[in-house]
C-alpha cells in the first residue's frame, strides 16, 4: 500500500513541514500523517489525536465540519480506551476525561458526566492533574444539566 500511494507522497512532500504553517498547509499535513497513520494501521489513539487536531484547524477556520472531527476524535478515543489494553491508569483517565470533554462540545451531556465520572474513578489518586480537570469538568456539566432541568 505505502508503494501504491507514493506518487501522492512525493507530491505532498514538496510542501515545507517545518516552521510556521498557514491553515491550509496545517491542513494538508495533518490529511497526509491521517494517511500514513491508515496505512500503517496505527492505534485508535494516535489516530484519535489527529482527528482531534483537525477539528481545532475546522474550527480556527469556523468550518461547519467541526463537530464532524469532534464525532469522529470522539469515536476513536473510545475505540482506544475499550481495546487498548496496554494502557496505564493514568492514560486511560486521560482518554475517558477527552471522551467526557468532546461529549461536552458536542452537548451530549448524559455521556460527558458518565466518561468524566469514569475519568475520575479511574486516575491513580485523587491529587492527580486530570483527575481534579475532570473533577472540576463534571461540576460543570452537573450544573448547566441543573440548569436546563429548571429551565424545563
Amino acid at each position: 500500500r505505502l508503494w501504491e500511494e507514493r506518487d501522492d507522497r512525493l507530491a505532498a512532500e514538496l510542501m515545507p513541514y517545518h516552521g510556521l504553517r498557514s491553515l491550509d498547509d496545517a491542513v494538508r499535513a495533518l490529511e497526509l500523517a491521517m494517511r500514513c497513520y491508515e496505512v500503517r494501521d496505527t492505534s485508535d489513539g494516535r489516530r484519535a489525536l489527529l482527528l482531534h487536531r483537525r477539528a481545532w484547524l475546522a474550527r480556527d477556520a469556523a468550518h461547519d465540519d467541526e463537530t464532524e472531527w469532534l464525532r469522529r476524535a470522539r469515536s476513536a478515543y473510545v475505540r482506544a480506551y475499550e481495546h487498548d489494553t496496554s494502557l496505564s491508569e493514568e492514560a486511560a483517565a486521560r482518554l475517558a476525561y477527552l471522551v467526557g470533554d468532546l461529549a461536552y462540545r458536542l452537548d451530549d451531556l448524559a455521556g460527558s458526566a458518565q466518561w468524566l465520572e469514569t475519568a475520575v474513578r479511574v486516575a491513580p489518586n485523587t491529587s492527580s492533574g486530570i483527575a481534579r480537570t475532570a473533577r472540576d469538568r463534571l461540576q460543570d456539566v452537573r450544573d448547566q444539566i441543573k440548569r436546563i432541568r429548571m429551565a424545563s
